[in-house]
């Protein structure tokens, strides 16, 4: 994974002792409090130097958002998908074929979805 540089927040780094345990605790609580309003902030505050760093971050949540509907549609589908009868029921002998070679991954792969579709049109 590639972490992105940017300006808009920078982490904190924090020591904690046992002897101090329970007022780091009180520290990191009050620290992601901080974080976390400064996340909620409007357009018109200004977060480390400018309501642009505020926008920039909105943009990116918007952007996220969508990145995790399009994954939760993603795991939606491979689980109706792994789980439709006919699938499993085809899935080991594919998968036996595309290691030995007999077929490629991608007319197995071609097979297996044709069953699934013919489910989804036929409502079978």
């Amino acid at each position: 994974m590639v972490i992105e540089e940017n300006n808009l927040w920078t982490p904190l780094c924090m020591a904690n002792t046992m002897v101090s345990g329970h007022i780091f605790v009180l520290q990191l609580l009050n620290n992601e409090l901080s974080f976390i309003r400064s996340l909620e902030c409007d357009g018109d505050t200004m977060m480390n130097g400018g309501v642009e760093e505020v926008g920039t971050i909105k943009e990116r949540r918007k952007e996220q958002r969508k990145t995790w509907m399009w994954s939760n549609i993603q795991w939606q589908l491979m689980q109706k998908f792994q789980h439709h009868p006919e699938v499993v029921y085809m899935m080991n002998e594919m998968e036996m074929k595309v290691m030995s070679g007999t077929i490629s991954p991608g007319l197995a792969a071609d097979q297996l979805l044709e069953v699934f579709k013919n489910k989804l049109t036929n409502g079978v």
